[in-house]
């Protein structure tokens, strides 16, 4: 599977290209009736080529194709090929639904050695994942496109470029993993109130052992012992070279092992219960799913496998997103409690520290404190020199807070943060329709504005600012890219739109 991967890779063009020629271009010559309604058919055609080109072959053996391909893809990010990470973490998934879709009759006994056949299950992956995605897209942009458009090309238009650009290629800021390492008495400060990333950790575990039986603790243990008794017992299998000292290996054991485990009994089948890797869907319309992207464990029988690099990438990935907004319904549906949305709000409270101390260490530019070396976030009132300012209405309603708030003295100007822990899910679809969310906070956002505005005097007198005049602008952070963003920066005159990441960088 590696090696039919970087075959695929370094000769696409002769592979896709004999795909057109055979398939699609008589395919479309021929056909005359609507687009979606000829894409359809050529997705059915090929599932039942896949049926067809895995007939005879061992059920166990096509699902470890599938973990080799979740543990190269792991291994891309080490080589700094994080397009082809991605990339493959799709076509495992495609993969896995399709065996799921074919019927017992067509799998038997025999072992894959063909590479020809490696390399035509990528190809035949490939090519469905890229149509039932145009399909999706198209139903949800309503694109007017060729028959030849939607089978031979990726359909995205110019936002969506940039969205991919920034979600999926460049090495982002995790707000999961902020720290304040240099600053002790922030640290304590954040520790007395429960905001410290390891309390988080540990509130959200304990929610998740409530919901599942299992902590993240536990799946740390699982994970560690898995590769303990294979290596004990040599049910270890490489699958290639390593780069930078980062190998790839498959570990296995058998139930009758899971005794010489640490954990419960209970606990260890609860932890294979839910990261079992298997699609939902079992749909021909939805042939990759994202909430796959954290499931590791690979059940057959009464063995369970386990890619070394795959098992500890997921594991982080499935504490970040039990962190996240997005995909906490989909991880744990209605049980998706209190604590979830608490630990969303606390890391957005994180953010805004990090941010007011990014712009302290920053010339010409003034943040406020509430003592040494803590800066004033979640700013609800402005006070001293006499002065006394809630953030309320003419009718002494509270109007919310300002997560952060930093002066250029320079260029007289008043930024005010408001920071939103949306971190989107990673199926195109799902983001679209989950990142709207960011336009219902529009117009209280523009109203704090509008109080900064009209309040400005009192501001200056309050902190001891230059007496002049300021403009007063919002910066609308992100914790991960919006697919809206941009849109609101252009329907918006006095609204900015960044991600964490450009912000740190700025």
């Amino acid at each position: 599977m590696f090696i039919a991967n970087l075959k695929v890779n370094q000769n696409e063009d002769i592979y896709f290209s004999n795909v057109h020629q055979r398939i699609y271009n008589p395919f479309i010559t021929s056909y005359t009736g609507e687009v979606k309604k000829g894409a359809e058919i050529v997705v059915n055609r090929y599932i039942e080529d896949f049926k067809a080109l895995i007939s005879g072959y061992a059920k166990e053996d096509l699902y470890f194709m599938a973990l080799a391909l979740r543990e190269i893809s792991t291994w891309n990010v080490f080589s700094d090929n994080v397009w082809d990470s991605s990339h493959l973490r799709n076509m495992s998934h495609v993969f896995v639904t399709l065996i799921e879709l074919t019927e017992e009759k067509y799998f038997g006994d025999y072992m894959i050695t063909k590479e020809e056949d490696f390399i035509s299950v990528l190809v035949t992956c490939e090519e469905l994942f890229k149509i039932s995605d145009n399909i999706k897209l198209n139903d949800y942009f309503s694109w007017n496109v060729t028959l030849e458009e939607m089978l031979k090309t990726k359909i995205e238009n110019d936002r969506l470029e940039w969205f991919h650009d920034m979600f999926e290629f460049k090495e982002l800021v995790k707000p999961e993993e902020i720290e304040f390492e240099e600053n002790t008495k922030l640290n304590l400060y954040l520790q007395k109130r429960n905001l410290e990333m390891k309390k988080l950790n540990e509130d959200i575990g304990k929610e998740i052992e409530k919901l599942y039986g299992f902590d993240f603790e536990n799946l740390d243990i699982f994970r560690n012992e898995i590769i303990e008794i294979s290596t004990k017992h040599e049910q270890i299998h490489a699958i290639s070279p390593s780069v930078d000292g980062h190998f790839m290996k498959c570990f296995f054991i058998f139930e009758n092992q899971f005794t010489e485990m640490s954990l419960p009994i209970k606990k260890v089948h609860n932890i294979i219960n839910y990261f079992i890797y298997e699609s939902k869907g079992n749909s021909k319309q939805r042939l990759s799913s994202p909430h796959m992207d954290y499931k590791f464990i690979f059940k057959y029988e009464n063995f369970i496998a386990m890619g070394l690099l795959d098992s500890a990438n997921s594991i982080t990935v499935f504490k970040n997103l039990a962190m996240s907004d997005h995909f906490v319904q989909e991880m744990f549906g209605s049980k998706a409690t209190m604590p979830f949305k608490k630990a969303q709000e606390k890391i957005s409270t994180l953010i805004a520290y990090k941010i007011a101390l990014h712009f302290h260490d920053k010339y010409d530019y003034y943040v406020p404190y509430i003592e040494k070396d803590i800066p004033y976030v979640n700013v609800k009132m402005f006070q001293g020199n006499g002065v006394r300012k809630k953030i309320v209405n003419e009718l002494n309603q509270d109007l919310g807070d300002l997560d952060a708030i930093v002066i250029n003295k320079l260029k007289k100007e008043v930024i005010i943060f408001e920071i939103k822990y949306y971190k989107p899910a990673s199926e195109l679809t799902e983001i679209l329709k989950k990142d709207k969310k960011i336009f219902d906070d529009i117009d209280k956002i523009q109203r704090r504005a509008t109080w900064v505005k009209e309040n400005m005097k009192d501001i200056i007198a309050a902190w001891n600012l230059q007496d002049c005049e300021y403009i007063v602008k919002t910066y609308l952070v992100t914790a991960r890219p919006n697919y809206f963003g941009k849109q609101i920066e252009t329907e918006n005159a006095n609204i900015n739109y960044f991600t964490l990441d450009s912000i740190l960088n700025s």
